[in-house]
């Protein structure tokens, strides 16, 4: 089974960002709506972990839309 992940990659000009080709603005969409209605439902075994791990992930992808570019073009169709 292949799993394609978003990668970074440290070198010596600095962080890299990078991402496996094979996943779309809208798998991450489909991703964050399925996240969110998962956690939803399961609101009587609220998860902090989970719920940090979330807030830092869509932090980061409106982090990427606002800096712009190649990897923040990719992130504009995603709706937070």
């Amino acid at each position: 089974m292949h799993v394609p992940l978003l990668f970074w990659v440290d070198d010596q000009d600095g962080i890299k960002d990078g991402e496996s080709k094979q996943i779309t603005s809208s798998a991450i969409q489909g991703l964050i709506e399925l996240i969110n209605t998962e956690m939803q439902s399961d609101s009587t075994n609220p998860n902090s972990v989970a719920d940090a791990f979330l807030a830092s992930t869509l932090r980061y992808i409106q982090f990427q839309k606002q800096k712009g570019g190649v990897v923040g073009e990719k992130f504009d169709s995603v709706k937070l």
